[in-house]
């Protein structure tokens, strides 16, 4: 990371942009890259949810078809994750609890993974969401606004 941030500084004093320091007609500061520090896990959830914008919706149509549940009405991708939309309250509550989340979330899992390049996602603590069209419709008006806000 020293590295990069030290070829990031020669890269701008070679195009000659000083930006601020020339305006001023001052000599830009050195910089070094000792005591550098950078937090990677602040990119984590960006990461995440640009590898799931990167689930095409052919891929979607590809994972229902294979799943091949006629319950489930619609895969949505939401942030770093996907809502599953079963038809109705009953069919969520039934498939939550017998164990087709987990199904669920691993077939979900591979499909993101491709495109993980950092490998932030982890089988063991990624998990998609259940709800249905009956909520959607009711509680948000069959609105997707006004569902994600």
């Amino acid at each position: 990371m020293a590295e990069a941030f030290k070829t990031l500084v020669q890269e701008s004093k070679n195009t000659g942009t000083n930006g601020f320091f020339s305006i001023l007609n001052k000599k830009e500061p050195e910089y070094t890259a000792n005591n550098l520090r950078v937090f990677f896990h602040v990119f984590e959830p960006y990461a995440k949810a640009e590898a799931n914008e990167k689930v095409t919706e052919s891929k979607i149509k590809q994972l229902q078809s294979e799943i091949n549940n006629e319950e489930i009405w619609a895969i949505v991708k939401a942030f770093n994750t996907a809502v599953f939309f079963f038809y109705t309250n009953e069919q969520v509550r039934r498939n939550e609890y017998d164990g087709m989340r987990e199904k669920l979330s691993l077939k979900y899992f591979e499909l993101v993974k491709q495109f993980d390049e950092f490998d932030y996602f982890k089988k063991d603590d990624f998990s998609i969401n259940l709800d249905s069209k009956e909520t959607f419709d009711k509680d948000y008006q069959g609105n997707w606004y006004y569902y994600f806000k």
